[in-house]
């Protein structure tokens, strides 16, 4: 209901929430099991980390369909106890490329978490170059670094504790929710 209201469109069913959470739980549910070849343990494969007790993290992606002009933009934060505290899915038409759009997801879910009071949060990301950008002291001077500068400024804004990269398989919820609006959006139009 946040969601209609907030960006001002129309409210799906139940059925199509229902049908649609229940598959994302299935495919959290695989994507979170850990399958090892033989000879190997569990140090061979990343895996996702709670932040520090009395913290948050804020977990974001991006998923872009050049052909179709659109992008989807998902996030997720958590608490230190593994719980879901909130969850974003935004369709998005004319994406930029993957920065620019990677920073937008991270000033829309900074702000959100200072929203629900959810601070201090760790920043994480599988775009490597964003993560390189937000944590180096150079200053950039074109339109990525008015971005870069924005998110530092939301970031110090909301008492972030740090940006950290993470591979795809330890950010899956935030690129299943990114991916699920790209989905679920361009399919119903």
């Amino acid at each position: 209901m946040r969601n209609c209201s907030y960006h001002g469109r129309q409210c799906f069913s139940a059925n199509n929430i229902l049908h649609w959470s229940s598959n994302f739980l299935k495919e959290f549910q695989n994507s979170t099991s850990l399958t090892f070849v033989a000879g190997t343990g569990p140090s061979n494969h990343p895996s996702w980390s709670p932040p520090p007790e009395g913290s948050y993290k804020l977990n974001v992606d991006v998923v872009i369909n050049h052909n179709k002009g659109i992008c989807g933009l998902g996030y997720v934060i958590w608490d230190y106890q593994c719980s879901i505290l909130d969850a974003f899915s935004k369709l998005w038409h004319f994406p930029f490329d993957v920065k620019v759009d990677e920073l937008m997801v991270i000033i829309e879910g900074l702000k959100f978490a200072r929203e629900g009071g959810w601070t201090p949060v760790y920043v994480v990301s599988d775009c490597a170059s964003v993560i390189v950008f937000l944590n180096s002291n150079s200053r950039i001077f074109n339109d990525l670094g008015v971005l870069i500068n924005e998110t530092l400024f939301w970031a110090n804004f909301h008492n972030y504790q740090g940006f950290s990269f993470s591979f795809r398989s330890t950010n899956s919820v935030a690129h299943l929710l990114a991916r699920w609006s790209i989905n679920f959006n361009s399919s119903h139009k």
